[in-house]
């Protein structure tokens, strides 16, 4: 059978002239050619000095991933068996060697000390994630993982609660005062400010640009606050790439 691409009108016309997405004061919907326009938003996260970070459930677009390595990204996907190295399939699958790759291309936050003007470093997210405590690991990694192994085996029919968010938020390193942190040795406290939230039903995956799905952009300073808060809790239970169990175990923890 040939792949279907539910985005094409059955009349077999341009995509774009159905297109429904709309801007309205700080939101965007986006029901077309999602890719693209989240490819735009790392553009612009390059030329504003822009991180990345996020929680993404299935993390598969090469296309996406690329430009996750050209940024300051931190993400935290779902826990899958393919994405551990000595996982089922691994050295068979070329695929799944090559997202391997991608996901190494994204680059400890630790990279990135030299060039940001705020260290891009859990002790500067929202807590608890700044209030965590393991060693001296404090960069966070480009990939790392959340949730409860999906177990998908046919027999067992055992579908485990998923890490199943899909958002990704473009932030800007800020001092207290809301002005950018350049001072160097200043001694305010820095934090985020969000620029843009990424989300929606769409999948950042290698299917998805065929699916009929929509995403929203929110610019609004409030709402990306929440993301980032939520995100910070979720990294708190989040665990390295290379996951050893298939429950819920945090790499880091509260108190000294």
């Amino acid at each position: 059978m040939d792949p279907v691409d539910l985005n094409i009108p059955p009349d077999d016309g341009d995509p774009d002239e159905h297109d429904h997405g709309r801007k309205s004061g700080p939101v965007e919907v986006v029901f077309r050619n999602h890719r693209r326009r989240l490819l735009s938003l790392f553009e612009e996260a390059r030329e504003e000095d822009l991180a990345c970070m996020g929680a993404v459930a299935w993390l598969t677009d090469p296309f996406v991933l690329r430009a996750m390595a050209t940024v300051p990204t931190a993400i935290v996907t779902q826990k899958e068996d393919y994405l551990r190295p000595d996982g089922p399939g691994a050295g068979t699958r070329s695929w799944q060697a090559g997202l391997r790759k991608l996901y190494d291309a994204i680059a400890d936050s630790g990279r990135w000390a030299a060039d940001w003007p705020v260290p891009f470093e859990r002790l500067y997210m929202p807590p608890p994630l700044c209030d965590m405590n393991y060693g001296e690991d404090h960069p966070m990694a480009g990939v790392r993982c959340c949730g409860i192994r999906n177990n998908r085996d046919a027999k067992a029919r055992v579908y485990s609660p998923l890490m199943h968010n899909k958002f990704l938020i473009f932030a800007r390193a800020v001092d207290q005062t809301g002005r950018r942190s350049e001072q160097e040795g200043s001694t305010l406290d820095p934090h985020w400010r969000v620029e843009a939230v990424w989300t929606g039903s769409y999948n950042i995956s290698r299917l998805s640009p065929r699916s009929r799905e929509n995403a929203v952009i929110i610019r609004d300073p409030v709402i990306g606050d929440a993301y980032l808060r939520e995100l910070a809790e979720i990294m708190a239970m989040s665990e390295p790439l290379d996951w050893d169990s298939e429950s819920v175990t945090p790499q880091w923890r509260t108190g000294t």
